[in-house]
């Protein structure tokens, strides 16, 4: 019988039927039936059939069968003798996993045989990739994306914010060479946090692609702290190493500040504390930009069990001449493992006669391969061999089994481990224990697929090789020829299968190798599952099975590479680009920078394969197990290979359709919301200038550069004929290295590139330092850092421009004209006073020289390019006081000819000189100015719900409008629902789970009826012109609905800061009342407000703070203000401490708090009558500025202006 045999093979090949004819007059014959256990709908399958040794004249029949179907024939067959065939079949499409069942029948003349065996049918499925230009962005930029679907059409995308809100959806977009281009731009207030774009297909699959909105700035270096990969209990001493380099490779030179710790371990339970044991290292990076330091391990207590086997390290580097601060961490890993062996591509059973192979793999306390490395191997605890590992820490090793019959244990060291001490830590060596069974074979034959080094190149064709071993009693007398078969599997279905014949000798013991080729290897990636089987004329099956690793290729190879490796800002590059003709790429390079901060997971050929979504079959799934007991085989079945959904490993499409239709919904995901500090530091040149010249006097040339994206390309490019095109780029002005790589679609399939790059690069440069504003008066110390990266020194002058717009003068001691030798840096510093208001701009300039001093010890070298290097920077100069606008409104009717009108500007008594300035605008219609500033309908901050839909709501009758009387031009539409848009997503901010809004959302207790309908109904005026989610105005009708009383008034419920909203909400809404809040009169009432404030100083830190505080006190008429802001202007050189906004917003009146350039605004709920409020504000110096101005604190009621108080 061989049913037990071949349903063994069936669970190593997951191949569904295997049976043997038991009938009185088929009793000698044999019948398989071979397919994959799980097949895809719609896709060709491959079913061998094989009958041996038929004793009549049969017919085969073989089908497929599925509930509510009719049964498809695959096979009808006559058959007379022995016989073997594998076909193709269609297998039906399903939209959902489907059990079905393959029929065999073989009849006789007076007898039948069936058999019925299920396989799963699951869904046709495909491989979605998103990419992002970027993977971090800042609040009010553009998301920009590309969705490429391999073999399949693709349908909805949308999208969500971060409180699972969804903002955008884009509907039945078709995909133009099976790449999808998508973008959306961010509202400035966008909530910071993960976001997620969601892809959603027709089949039901769900492609998610994560990204981040946060603000940032990017850093001007990378701190590395490095560490050994692990410490182990006999290291005496360890080497701390923390480093800087620029983003574009070169050192920074600076002090560091390391803190080295190994912490105290904590129990609730155990009243007892260690402390953690911390060592304070202060260095100074060398030349190659890093600081060293030798730690003494015995310090820190290593054989004490209270601590943590780890330590932790953080790092703060500090540039010189800038001040500019960074920071790192590290940790490590504190193990007593010295050394651990284990057995790989070993087998459970060995098969007598045939070698016994296997590994034995040594690794280091830091899991990496040890080299050289004696491991000793004993077997049947009387054998022993010595093998030495090679570079991977590996030992190979085979062993005789001739003598073998029972189990045998195998057990594999490096070290003896030292006898064992109570409460005392020694070091540890393991041990790897394996037993292998003897294979059970009838008749002692026996085959064995040969294991190879490491994986089968994709790019020719591959052998493999068995041994065998037949025993001749076994054979037919006379029989000279064994046809042994082969089936190769890849991704869960037979792709290869054949037959080898080996010549045998009937009688004796035939032993020896045979040989199955492997074609289009590439196809087989990633694994090659080989099953190699014989039947035996007493119908035992001698049989094998061996996964083989494939290298991992696609067929449409993809390079990306640029003409240099680095080039100079503003220069001419050309990136060559090659991939199969005709082929559609997209094209992205990055700065570095943004990668520092954030990285992403990388489009690579390994990932692309990852979302296979089945890489290689093992069993049966629980669907199809037929339950049938296994005496040969007697253990559990193991379910099919499907990797998680983070790392599974894919097939790459062959043919990609040229014009797939798409429909979307994307959403952005649950928040993860961040709310860390900011590293403030800044990109090398960010907004410099330049110039290179020849080498010539003469030629000198300075150009100004102002090119500094984060993203530099984001392309879709053809690939013609040829397989090959040129692109010409210039390279941004930002000193950083850019990060390049390619995905490309076409006939031939889908293809990634290895990652490449270009640094941009001068070897000789300036960089800036200055406040980002400053109040007239005031002095500020400019600081212009040259950096010197030639082997040879120059001598350098650096100059900053004469101008009307301010004065400087030298700081005291400074020279500016140095020598300044290769990697290295110098600052120089001049103190300047702004003159005029506005936005200043400063000018400074590094040459190198010819001299004929000598710089050291040898001769100034003067560079053929990069000669001399300028920036140009602007700071905002800012008026003393506060600012105040006054507006005068007229309406003329030129009924009967020309009218004039004189308007009189009168200048108050007191004003800051200078500051004065107006304007006149004159429009020939009602609605012109509110359709001329869309965007600057309210001139104040816009920081709550309400105020966002006094923003939204006019923009929608203003296009119905222009709409009813034929004015609406495609410029006013776009620019209108760009606001519309970012509005909707606005407001999105404000909504609580239960479909409600409030003013500050889900600071709120409870959403407000009055603002819930205005937002419910001003949503389903928008929906016209954009995207509105019905969910989001069911969830508000819902909502108002639970809260509406007998009589069919709705209960009011929550707070409404201003009363007008009420009127517009229950009223018809007339754009030009929305437009007159721009233009509310004043009362005169400066006292309704009480305002006080004090400061603390903390002086002995490296970046000296400042704590404000500010009393607030309400005094006015009123029981209760309507929602208050307290604006605070900003020091000039001073920048928020992020830190102390968790103190700000944990206290309850505070709703939100916004941060602007120059300015902090604060947002309470109100304050009562008599109410006194205390707030503080952590600033921290960022650049040194004196003569300090005072800065004004500003209270005001956001809905009676006239309630307004300053206080400097």
């Amino acid at each position: 019988m061989m049913a037990p045999v071949l349903q063994m093979l069936a669970v190593i090949i997951a191949s569904a039927l295997l049976q043997t004819a038991t009938s009185a007059h088929l009793n000698e014959t044999i019948f398989a039936v071979t397919v994959s256990s799980q097949v895809r709908g719609g896709k060709q399958e491959t079913l061998c059939v094989q009958i041996h040794g038929p004793t009549e004249p049969v017919s085969l029949t073989v089908t497929l069968e599925m509930e509510s179907m009719v049964s498809t024939t695959i096979l009808e067959e006559a058959v007379k003798q022995d016989f073997y065939r594998c076909l193709s079949f269609q297998v039906p499409k399903v939209r959902s996993r489907t059990v079905a069942s393959i029929n065999v029948t073989i009849q006789g003349e007076s007898a039948v045989m069936s058999k019925k065996t299920k396989i799963l049918i699951e869904p046709p499925a495909f491989i979605h990739i998103i990419q992002t230009d970027k993977p971090i962005y800042k609040p009010g930029q553009t998301v920009q994306f590309r969705i490429v679907s391999m073999d399949a059409n693709f349908i909805p995308v949308g999208r969500v914010d971060p409180n699972s809100n969804r903002i955008a959806q884009w509907l039945d977009k078709t995909i133009v060479s099976g790449i999808l281009d998508l973008s959306h731009s961010m509202i400035p207030e966008a909530p910071q946090g993960s976001y997620i774009i969601t892809a959603s297909t027709d089949k039901g699959e769900r492609i998610i692609h994560s990204f981040d909105i946060k603000e940032y700035v990017l850093p001007k270096y990378e701190v590395k702290v490095l560490l050994p990969s692990v410490i182990t209990i006999l290291d005496k001493e360890a080497t701390l190493k923390i480093c800087g380099k620029y983003t574009y490779g070169k050192p920074v030179i600076g002090s560091v500040k390391a803190v080295f710790c190994r912490q105290a371990l904590r129990f609730y339970w155990y009243s007892r504390e260690e402390n953690d044991v911390c060592r304070v290292y202060e260095l100074t990076t060398d030349k190659s930009g890093c600081a060293t330091q030798i730690v003494n391990v015995t310090e820190f207590f290593p054989n004490k069990s209270m601590y943590d086997d780890s330590f932790h390290v953080s790092a703060e580097m500090e540039e010189y001449g800038t001040g500019v601060i960074l920071k790192g961490s590290g940790r490590t890993t504190f193990s007593s493992h010295i050394r651990t062996v284990s057995f790989e591509d070993v087998r459970a059973a060995y098969k007598p006669g045939i070698p016994f192979e296997g590994k034995v793999k040594v690794v280091g306390p830091d899991n990496k391969p040890v080299a050289n490395e004696a491991v000793h191997l004993s077997y049947d605890d009387t054998q022993r061999e010595t093998l030495t590992t090679d570079v991977k820490g590996m030992a190979s090793f085979s062993l005789n089994t001739t003598a073998w019959t029972d189990t045998v244990s195998l057990k594999a060291w490096s070290k003896e481990n030292e006898p064992y001490v109570p409460n005392v830590r020694k070091p540890e060596y393991r041990v790897a224990f394996h037993q292998a069974s003897p294979f059970y074979s009838k008749s002692s034959s026996f085959l064995k697929l040969m294991q190879i080094k490491g994986k089968f190149s994709c790019d020719s064709d591959a052998t493999v090789r068995a041994q065998y071993i037949i025993q001749g009693e076994e054979l037919k007398k006379g029989q000279e020829v064994l046809e042994f078969f082969y089936l190769v599997m890849s991704r869960g279905g037979i792709v290869q299968h054949g037959r080898v014949p080996v010549t045998v000798k009937a009688g004796t013991v035939n032993k020896g190798e045979l040989s199955v080729s492997l074609r289009q290897v590439t196809n087989l990636a990633p694994f090659a599952q080989v099953v190699v089987y014989t039947v035996m004329p007493s119908g035992e099956t001698v049989a094998d099975s061996q996964d083989f690793p494939i290298q991992l290729c696609l067929n449409n190879k993809v390079s990306l590479k640029f003409s240099s490796l680095q080039e100079l800002p503003a220069e001419k590059t050309t990136l060559n680009l090659q991939a199969h003709p005709g082929s559609m790429c997209s094209v992205r390079a990055i700065d570095q920078s943004v990668l520092l901060l954030q990285s992403e997971q990388e489009l690579t050929i390994d990932y692309v394969y990852s979302q296979l979504p089945l890489q290689k079959l093992s069993g049966y799934t629980y669907d199809v197990e037929d339950f049938e007991p296994y005496p040969c085989f007697p253990m559990p079945v193991p379910e099919p290979e499907i990797e998680p959904e983070p790392e599974p490993e894919p097939e790459i499409a062959a043919g990609v359709d040229q014009a797939v239709r798409v429909t979307r919904s994307v959403y952005f995901g649950p928040p993860n919301v961040i709310d860390s500090p900011v590293p403030m530091a800044f990109n090398m040149m960010p907004q410099s200038s330049g110039g290179m010249v020849g080498g010539k006097d003469e030629d000198k040339k300075e150009t100004v550069r102002t090119f500094f994206p984060e993203t530099w390309i984001w392309d879709l490019v053809t690939v013609g004929d040829s397989g090959s095109v040129n692109v010409e780029k210039t390279v941004p002005d930002t000193i950083t290295k850019w990060a390049a790589g390619a995905f490309c679609v076409s006939s031939a399939g889908f293809g990634v590139s290895p990652n490449t790059g270009l640094t941009a690069f001068q070897p000789f440069f300036v960089s800036l330092t200055l406040p980002y504003s400053v109040i007239r008066g005031e002095v500020f110390t400019l600081k212009a850092t040259v950096f010197n990266y030639l082997s040879k020194c120059i001598m350098v002058k650096v100059t900053l421009a004469d101008s009307d717009q301010y004065t400087f003068r030298d700081c005291e001691g400074c020279q500016y004209s140095v020598c300044l030798c290769g990697d290295e840096s110098r600052t120089f510093s001049w103190i300047v006073t702004p003159t005029l208001l506005g936005h200043v701009t400063l000018k400074v300039s590094a040459e190198a020289m010819k001299t004929d001093v000598l710089c050291g010890n040898e001769v100034a070298t003067v560079p053929n390019v990069g000669r001399i290097d300028t920036v140009v920077r602007t700071l905002l100069v800012e008026a003393e006081g506060t600012p105040q606008m006054v507006s005068h409104n007229a309406l003329l009717c030129p009924a009967e000819g020309p009218v004039e009108r004189k308007i009189s500007l009168l200048m108050p008594e007191m004003f800051v000189a200078g500051s004065a300035r107006a304007s006149v605008s004159v429009l020939g219609d009602l609605m012109g100015r509110a359709m001329k500033n869309l965007d600057k309908l309210l001139a104040m901050p816009y920081g709550c719900g309400e105020q966002n839909m006094v923003l939204f709501a006019p923009n929608i009758y203003i296009l119905n409008y222009l709409k009813s009387t034929g004015q609406l031009t495609k410029e006013i539409q776009d620019r209108a629902t760009r606001f519309l848009e970012s509005g909707y997503q606005r407001e999105l901010t404000y909504k609580h789970d239960d479909g409600s809004y409030s003013a500050f959302g889900k600071s709120d207790d409870s959403g407000n009826t009055w603002l819930t309908s205005f937002v419910m109904k001003s949503f389903g005026g928008a929906r016209p012109y954009i995207f509105v989610h019905g969910k989001h105005i069911k969830d508000a009708r819902r909502w108002l609905s639970k809260h509406q009383r007998p009589d069919g008034c709705i209960r009011s419920v929550g707070k409404l800061f201003h009363n007008g909203m009420k009127v517009m909400t229950l009223c018809t809404f007339q754009t030009e009342r929305l437009v007159s809040l721009h233009h509310l009169e004043l009362r005169s009432d400066f006292s309704a407000f009480n305002i006080s404030t004090n400061t603390m100083a903390k002086c002995n830190i490296s970046r000296p703070q400042l704590i404000l505080f500010v009393d607030v006190r309400y005094q006015g008429r009123r029981e209760e203000t309507n929602m208050v802001i307290i604006n605070i202007k900003l020091l000039s050189g001073y920048i928020l401490d992020k830190s102390s906004l968790k103190l700000l917003k944990s206290d309850s009146s505070v709703k939100r708090v916004d941060v602007e350039e120059g300015y902090i605004n604060i947002y309470l709920d109100g304050l009562k009558k008599d109410e006194t409020k205390i707030y503080s504000v952590t600033v921290e110096e960022d650049q040194p500025v004196r003569n300090l101005k005072p800065a004004v604190v500003k209270v005001y009621d956001y809905y009676q202006t006239s309630d307004t108080i300053n206080e400097l």
